[in-house]
């Protein structure tokens, strides 16, 4: 078992240095190797996503998304899993999905704001109260280091 977590861990060492070299197909492949050795790895899950997303075609946006989905079977509450979600859907023009994923965040990690920001992007298009609320919300976050007052706005 450790020469497999070791393996693994190498693995993604390996893969982080190919992907500040933006040699991400490289990256993705020695990822999967990873997953081949530990397939419920949540890190190797959440690389793999990360590395698909950096990819800008629509096929590695699906992948990173699938693999993000992974991810968060293993870790439901992983604030950066579902962030990375979320911008990928939204990315994707899936803005139902995205504002569920940013609202799942939000109830994990109210003070957000990147979250909050693409949430009130996504309302944006249909709703402006909501938007001009979680705008609100920045604002206050921004302006005030006291969170009790945040659910009140």
């Amino acid at each position: 078992v450790e020469d497999v977590a070791f393996k693994v861990n190498r693995l993604l060492d390996a893969s982080k240095n190919l992907i500040d070299k933006i040699q991400y197909d490289e990256a993705a492949r020695l990822l999967e190797s990873a997953l081949n050795l530990d397939p419920k790895n949540h890190l190797v899950l959440y690389n793999l996503g990360y590395v698909n997303s950096l990819i800008k075609d629509t096929e590695h946006s699906q992948l990173a998304i699938e693999y993000y989905e992974k991810a968060l079977e293993l870790k439901p509450k992983d604030v950066q899993t579902l962030y990375n979600l979320a911008y990928q859907l939204q990315e994707l023009g899936n803005f139902k999905q995205a504002i569920k994923r940013y609202q799942k965040l939000l109830k994990l990690d109210k003070t957000n704001v990147d979250a909050q920001l693409n949430l009130g992007t996504l309302y944006e298009r249909k709703n402006a109260s909501k938007a001009i609320k979680m705008y609100k919300k920045i604002i206050y976050l921004i302006e005030h280091e006291d969170i009790n007052k945040l659910d009140t706005l």
